[in-house]
């Protein structure tokens, strides 16, 4: 009986490990910048963390898009970063404009998405 009940957490051990290794590049990219960013919920209500979450999913799918781009050879990283630029200088002399610091806010983690995409690609596999 011993070795049953050593053997089921050595199991959960293995499996626990392999899950914290798993998060892709992205996952790690989209949930960083999402919480280091002014978009994040600052109450936590059911309905904001469930605008967080679906965020965060949809920075991931964003990510792991451009990636595929860039691996695929649709683009390069040095377009999709010459892009994140002119999109956040647009986005700033917007703000100037109109004032909106929600839309500036989006714009500065979208700019953090595209950037970490075009050095995820990079990267080595």
């Amino acid at each position: 009986m011993k070795l049953g009940s050593g053997f089921k957490i050595f199991i959960f051990f293995m499996l626990y490990t392999q899950l914290t290794y798993a998060k892709s590049p992205c996952y790690k990219l989209a949930t960083t910048a999402f919480f280091e960013s002014s978009i994040s919920p600052t109450v936590a209500s059911p309905q904001s963390l469930k605008d967080a979450n679906a965020e965060m999913a949809d920075g991931e799918t964003l990510c792991k898009r451009l990636v595929q781009a860039v691996k695929t050879k649709k683009t390069s990283s040095d377009v999709l970063r010459s892009k994140a630029v002119d999109m956040l200088k647009e986005a700033k002399n917007d703000f100037e404009h109109d004032g909106d610091m929600d839309k500036l806010e989006l714009i500065k983690y979208q700019y953090e998405l595209v950037v970490g995409a075009a050095r995820i690609s990079e990267e080595k596999p």
